[in-house]
């Protein structure tokens, strides 16, 4: 699966000519929301895919070790909880709703995923396209011209809400598991 997955996703972002970034090590003095920030400049409020980040990320997952049988001679394949250091690729996305966003895999079984997004995002939009003044905060919002609005549209934020968002998020892009994977209920 991961020999599949991983040329798909480098196929996906080439044929969208999306710019891929490596997260590594050696640029220590920048930071991945610093680098999202300039691609979400140059997206001006359109939704889609803006970038795909890549970095080696410690994780956990599964690998296979021998174990010996009760019958003393023989060993038998056990799979065992581990960790390892995995690729991972960051889809960085921009939402009309929720705003800028990233989905995380792991390229590696069982295929880490990770959402990041920010509800104060999602608050902040409306507010703007209702044209209630507010003061924005980098992860917050500290006073609103209409702090009833405000309180109104953050308490509507829901789990269904975030789940439908995801849904559509991984609807546009790669997926580790197939078509037929995912009909057979593998998410």
């Amino acid at each position: 699966m991961s020999q599949g997955f991983v040329p798909r996703r480098e196929d996906e972002a080439r044929e969208r000519q999306l710019p891929v970034g490596l997260f590594d090590r050696q640029a220590r003095g920048v930071k991945q929301d610093a680098i999202a920030q300039a691609y979400l400049a140059r997206q001006n409020a359109r939704e889609g895919v803006m970038f795909v980040g890549k970095a080696p990320e410690q994780t956990p997952g599964c690998r296979t070790e021998r174990r010996r049988s009760p019958d003393g001679p023989s060993t038998d394949p056990w799979i065992v909880r581990s960790t390892a250091l995995v690729n991972h690729c960051d889809w960085y996305l921009f939402d009309e709703a929720f705003g800028p966003l990233f989905l995380k895999f792991g390229t590696y079984f069982p295929y880490n995923a990770k959402v990041g997004l920010n509800g104060h995002e999602w608050l902040k939009r409306p507010l703007a396209k209702e044209g209630l003044g507010y003061q924005a905060l980098d992860k917050g919002v500290l006073r609103c011209r209409n702090p009833k609005r405000a309180q109104e549209r953050a308490d509507s934020c829901s789990a269904a809400k975030i789940d439908a968002l995801i849904r559509k998020g991984l609807a546009r892009l790669p997926h580790p598991f197939t078509r037929e994977d995912r009909r057979a209920g593998y998410r």
